[in-house]
């Protein structure tokens, strides 16, 4: 058709956010899902830069890919391949308790698992900031136990930790804020407290004050003292009603959808497609831990260049297997990784209808890499490029 690459996604840009549910805009799509409001373009345009400086350069390929990432599957879509609908569900909510220790210190449980992404890290950062605890004093327990009960929305899979447990997590502390400030003033004997670097001080004279861990200490010591009727535990439970069930055959699939614009650049060496540089611009609403999430991004930045270039399974004619080792499988070596630049560009949009403000964003690069790369060679070796791993020989 003509167009340039980047210049046809702009022009596929969302830009009219019309549904507004709650006061919140929307895009929806004919299937039924919501895309909340984002400046879609501004992403774009973030890797424009990358692309002029390469597009014209000889012997390299620039590569393109313009996705939303969904985040919190509706576990509801798969009454769709279903006639009979009984029993429709919409699984997709998740809790956190908080329970503070007669020493002081707190305890929380999370309905969750952790594969190494930094839960626990994030989780403690959030309530040290929040309630104004040292890390030390807060231990975290995950959900891991296939024995304990569960539903269809247990685990942790479809980017639902910042979204969903975290929102569950600042609803548990909200909660435990207002029980502490009832204790707080019944300790201190005032009318109104205030709460600030983990003490609660008497408005009206300053000098009195009590830290969190001196208050709960005293609470659990003598309760007699409090005549409250509730313990210090709280439970936050995040649910939005945003996820329904199927409703014919349309149904919003995800709480929410950041935008990525990534920008993939490959030249060929010694008759191998090497990847030069990676560049990823999203938004992804807030983001609660920036290194945390670079650091995931990375490793799925790799997994996608692998995907694209490295591995495939091979079978004789008779369907047995050729690759049996890791070795043969191939993927990229850190020698390899060492040499390819790879640049983020973040914004952030807080989400208005969840709690947290955040989408997901481990899971994006691992859905455009495969095609910004695909992408690149295509440009570089001028021929369409339809399958993956891709081979140049």
């Amino acid at each position: 058709m003509g167009l340039d690459p980047l210049e046809l996604r702009i022009k596929n840009l969302i830009t009219r956010f019309d549904r507004v549910i709650d006061g919140v805009e929307f895009y929806e799509t004919p299937g039924g899902g919501l895309y909340p409001k984002q400046d879609y373009l501004r992403v774009v345009n973030a890797i424009r830069e990358e692309y002029e400086r390469w597009k014209g350069q000889k012997d390299v390929g620039v590569g393109l890919a313009v996705f939303v990432e969904p985040s919190v599957t509706n576990l509801a879509y798969v009454d769709l391949a279903l006639n009979n609908r009984r029993n429709p569900h919409s699984a997709s909510a998740d809790y956190v308790t908080l329970s503070f220790n007669p020493d002081g210190t707190l305890s929380v449980f999370v309905n969750g698992t952790n594969e190494g992404l930094g839960h626990e890290t994030t989780i403690v950062d959030i309530v040290c900031k929040e309630l104004g605890l040292k890390p030390n004093e807060v231990s975290v327990t995950n959900q891991v136990d296939t024995d304990q009960p569960w539903n269809l929305a247990s685990g942790s899979y479809s980017s639902k930790f910042a979204p969903v447990i975290i929102s569950a997590l600042i609803l548990a502390i909200e909660d435990m804020k207002k029980k502490l400030t009832t204790l707080a003033k019944k300790y201190l004997e005032a009318e109104e407290v205030a709460f600030q670097n983990g003490q609660f001080v008497d408005v009206k004279n300053p000098k009195k004050s009590v830290d969190i861990r001196r208050l709960v200490s005293a609470y659990h010591w003598n309760p007699s003292a409090f005549n409250v009727d509730f313990p210090l535990v709280s439970t936050g439970y995040f649910y939005s009603p945003l996820l329904k069930p199927v409703e014919g055959d349309r149904i919003n699939s995800a709480l929410g959808y950041g935008i990525n614009a990534h920008l993939a650049v490959v030249k060929i060496v010694d008759g191998q497609v090497k990847a030069v540089k990676y560049v990823v611009a999203h938004d992804i609403g807030k983001i609660l831990e920036k290194d945390i999430l670079e650091g995931i991004m990375t490793g799925s930045i790799v997994h996608g260049i692998n995907m694209a270039l490295y591995e495939e399974m091979k079978y004789d004619e008779r369907g047995n297997p050729l690759v049996t080792t890791f070795d043969s499988y191939e993927s990229l070596t850190l020698g390899d990784l060492v040499d390819i630049e790879i640049q983020y560009i973040h914004f952030e949009t807080p989400s208005p209808y969840i709690p947290s403000g955040a989408y997901g964003g481990g899971e994006g690069p691992i859905m455009g890499v495969p095609a910004a790369i695909a992408n690149a060679v295509s440009r570089l070796l001028k021929r369409r490029v339809s399958e993956i791993p891709i081979r140049v020989t």
